[in-house]
């Protein structure tokens, strides 16, 4: 059972690594269709598995609850880092432009080649493995004061252990790139 203590970010750093389970308002995931509880879907160009170039089609803004042996959290998606594997994939050739979402379609259009479609999603009641991340940034100078640095902390999640407090994924395209 736990406890009716509420967590913070900053509490759960000291416990290096440890498993969560989620829960927030149900959706529809797109393209799959799958339930979940929050997903971004993203299309562009992949060589040998990596992305060469991608663009964001969607990803949901709601939060999620995260439930540690700590207690309960609410987290808004800004304040996640997910690494979790593609739970819905599929390229899209020239010849199957049809098929394709229709953002997608355009792209196929202009670059005349196969573009891949991937959804990541997180489900409710799945066991996840995370750890609480530090993200520092420079605020700029005030006055005749010099630039700052400030630091957020963040709850990096995976659907694979993590190997020496690291993830064994790539984080997933919707939030790679963050920026203050």
């Amino acid at each position: 059972m736990y406890n009716s203590y509420m967590p913070t970010l900053s509490s759960l750093r000291k416990l290096e690594t440890f498993t969560v389970t989620l829960k927030g308002t149900m959706m529809e995931s797109f393209p799959s269709g799958a339930p979940c509880i929050y997903f971004e879907w993203v299309y562009g160009e992949k060589k040998d598995g990596e992305w060469v170039m991608f663009s964001k089609g969607y990803q949901s803004s709601g939060g999620v609850t995260v439930i540690t042996g700590e207690g309960e959290i609410e987290l808004g998606v800004n304040q996640l880092r997910l690494y979790l594997a593609p739970a819905y994939s599929r390229v899209y050739t020239p010849q199957q432009i049809n098929d394709a979402p229709e953002i997608v379609r355009e792209m196929i259009e202009s670059e005349n080649k196969p573009i891949t479609v991937e959804e990541y999603r997180l489900d409710s009641n799945v066991t996840y493995y995370a750890h609480v991340d530090s993200e520092s940034y420079w605020l700029p100078p005030e006055d005749d004061k010099p630039p700052t640095r400030h630091a957020n902390h963040v709850l990096a999640i995976s659907d694979l252990p993590l190997k020496d407090n690291e993830p064994q994924r790539p984080m997933t395209p919707a939030h790679r790139g963050w920026s203050y």
